[in-house]
């Protein structure tokens, strides 16, 4: 019984661990863009809302290169091909100023908007490819559960 449920979590590890570093991504994604909707409708003050964003931001670098070794590691280069230039995009954004806001500013009309083009278009990639992921992980679990039996019965 130990050897199977070792067998069945090496072969759906792999899915379910990169579908919970986009659930982190997708996460980061949603708060960060709720701060910047709750921060121009006066909900938030600014520095609440920059601490906050810095935060998000933060977390969502960290699993961005988490998910890219991930990736790597389990040789799924067609994600690689999607989420490396995200990550270097992503990053070079970041270490460009892109992400730096001053608190002052931060309640004027169309300030905000290239941070939340941004993270709009970040939310977007991880929705549709966090659905994608979810299913390949109920594929494997399948696949391991129903196909496996069937075969090892036969």
């Amino acid at each position: 019984m130990l050897k199977k449920t070792a067998e069945f979590l090496f072969e759906v590890g792999d899915w379910v661990s990169l579908t919970a570093l986009l659930s982190l991504l997708l996460y980061c994604a949603i708060y960060r863009l709720k701060t910047v909707y709750n921060l121009q409708n006066d909900y938030i003050n600014s520095r609440k809302a920059h601490s906050l964003l810095g935060q998000y931001t933060k977390w969502e670098h960290m699993g961005l290169l988490c998910l890219l070794a991930c990736l790597i590691f389990f040789d799924e280069m067609a994600l690689t091909l999607v989420f490396g230039p995200w990550s270097v995009a992503k990053l070079l954004y970041n270490l460009l100023g892109g992400n730096t806001m001053a608190l002052g500013e931060m309640h004027k009309k169309g300030y905000m908007g290239n941070y939340k083009t941004f993270g709009e278009v970040g939310f977007f990639m991880y929705f549709v490819i966090f659905w994608i992921f979810v299913f390949r992980v109920a594929k494997e679990v399948i696949d391991e559960v129903v196909h496996k039996e069937k075969s090892r019965a036969s």
